[in-house]
């Protein structure tokens, strides 16, 4: 097979067609980083914070969220708390996510949601918040909380995306996060106040 061998930098105006293969290969290093690359958490998963053998309710009770959304080809799954209309809520949903082979060590990790008020907004205070442990791989938790954002407001009628960073300095490929979400709400009315969350996604920092 013939070789041909070029020194510096090669500039293609148009397309390669290749019909071998690349040798050695290309290493994820020399892949272009791909920033905040979107990983939905499916709320199917989701679990009973404090009784993992057990699937979040259909509808919300005690501290749990419920899993609504169970019209198929009408509705799709999303949290939803309980009442909190003229008491306080408190609503908990948890999971794990294990941070894929692309991600880049280190780099850019956030908890995305898209949450709001369901029925109507409270007359007091509406919030999400979330916490997240990394494993240690023995049972137990390696290091504090990872999240360094605080509960953020979401006692809107029109659903929006809130974002919680992580610290990732210790984060690599491989490493399983514990995620909890917590939405509170107080009110003092006596309509009904619901929040909801339509959605749940780890933003990522990769490479392929």
């Amino acid at each position: 097979m013939a070789r041909t061998e070029f020194e510096g930098a090669i500039f293609v105006p148009g397309d390669i067609t290749l019909s071998g293969n690349i040798v050695p290969g290309i290493s994820r290093s020399s892949i272009v980083q791909e920033d905040l690359a979107e990983y939905p958490i499916l709320f199917a998963s989701m679990r009973v914070h404090d009784n993992l053998s057990s699937l979040l309710p259909a509808t919300a009770a005690a501290d749990d969220f419920g899993l609504d959304g169970e019209t198929f080809g009408t509705e799709t799954p999303c949290l939803v708390s309980a009442d909190a209309g003229s008491t306080t809520v408190n609503s908990y949903a948890r999971f794990q996510f294990a941070l894929p082979p692309e991600y880049v060590s280190g780099q850019s990790c956030r908890l995305s949601a898209q949450c709001g008020a369901l029925t109507a907004v409270s007359d007091g205070t509406m919030t999400l918040d979330c916490a997240a442990y990394e494993s240690d791989g023995e049972g137990g938790v390696s290091g504090s909380d990872l999240i360094t954002t605080a509960a953020q407001s979401c006692n809107s009628l029109t659903l929006a995306e809130k974002q919680w960073a992580l610290t990732s300095t210790s984060l690599t490929p491989g490493a399983t996060i514990d995620v909890r979400l917590h939405g509170a709400t107080t009110d003092a009315a006596t309509a009904s106040v619901f929040l909801k969350v339509a959605k749940v996604s780890l933003l990522l920092d990769i490479r392929g």
